[in-house]
Parts: C-alpha cells; structure tokens; sequence
C-alpha cells in the first residue's frame, strides 16, 4: 500500500512540475507577461504563476464576450478556442482567428479596465490557467 501511494505522489509531484515548467516557459517568453512581472523577478513570477488556477473547459463553453467586463487573464493550455469580434459591436460574429496552447490573452485586464475587445469560445475540449485581477493583486 504505502509504496504505491508514494509512487501516485511522486507523479502527482512531477506533473504539477511539468505544468508549472510549461507555464514557466510562457511568462519568459511573452512580452506582456514581461511588462507585467519581469521586473519583479523570481518571487513574483512564482507568486503569480501559482495564484493562476486550471480550469477544464467544453466546448462551446464562453471565456470572454466581447464589450463583457475584463478582469482576468488567460494562458491555454490544451485544446483550441475561437476568437470572434462583431465590427462596431454589431452584427454578426466574425472568426478572426483561433488560439491555441501556449497563447495567452486578456492580460490588458491586469493593466487597466476596459471592454473586452473579442469573444473567445472553446472550439473543442480544453484547459486553461486563469488569473483574475483580484488574486494578482493580492
């Protein structure tokens, strides 16, 4: 009994540090990111990066809406989400691009409060890491 649990532990323990190398990776990489914590070096980017929560998504299943309040940042980690905007806020959705794992978005939501500028819905089954402005900033 007791080796096999620590053996779940062990790769319990190594998959939580194989997300956080991944997500890691990303935050060197993205310039936003960069604005946002790469000053601040190592004790924040670590604080920030475990403030960030997993979230599975369906899909179909809505993240932002464009005009809809922006309050939190989006890092993807699996599977693919549809990017969609109405010209002047009007009409009918338009697919302008697709996101995919390693994109982040909605990090303009960590600087200042405006509308959100796109919809983004899950075109397939996925996972994200999110960080809302209340846990950033705490």
């Amino acid at each position: 009994g007791g080796v096999g649990g620590a053996g779940q532990a062990h790769a319990l323990g190594a998959a939580v540090v194989s997300e956080f190398q991944r997500l890691r990776t990303i935050f060197d990489t993205h310039d936003g990111l960069q604005m946002l914590v790469g000053h601040h070096i190592e004790p924040l980017v670590f604080n920030v990066m475990r403030a960030m929560q997993p979230h599975q998504v369906a899909p179909g299943e809505v993240l932002t809406r464009q005009g809809g309040e922006a309050d939190s940042l989006y890092i993807v980690d699996e599977g693919h989400f549809d990017v969609t905007v109405r010209l002047g806020g009007f009409g009918p959705e338009r697919k302008v691009c697709e996101y995919g794992p390693g994109i982040v978005f909605g990090e303009r939501a960590m600087l200042c409060r405006e509308a959100r500028a796109a919809s983004v819905v899950a075109a397939s089954s996925g996972r994200v890491w999110v960080l809302g402005r209340e846990r950033f900033a705490a």
